[in-house]
């Protein structure tokens, strides 16, 4: 598994999908959530555009960084 993926919940009625980051070997931490998406379909695009766009930000962010030192 690579350092972030995401994940679908199913809640009562309704789906979540989150952004999720590996701290160590075994503990995920939630980096980015949204709820009540009515299908899991949804929540997927959802998931998938998110992630794509979270980690071409960070990427982006630390590119930066290494320029300006």
């Amino acid at each position: 598994m690579a350092k972030f993926n995401y994940r679908l919940v199913k809640n009562d009625k309704s789906w979540s999908a989150e952004i999720i980051r590996k701290m160590t070997s075994k503990k995920m931490v939630v980096t980015k959530k949204k709820d009540n998406f009515a299908t899991k379909k949804e929540a997927n695009v959802w998931g998938k555009a998110e992630l794509d766009s979270f980690v071409t930000g960070l990427n982006d962010r630390r590119r930066l960084l290494k320029e300006n030192k």
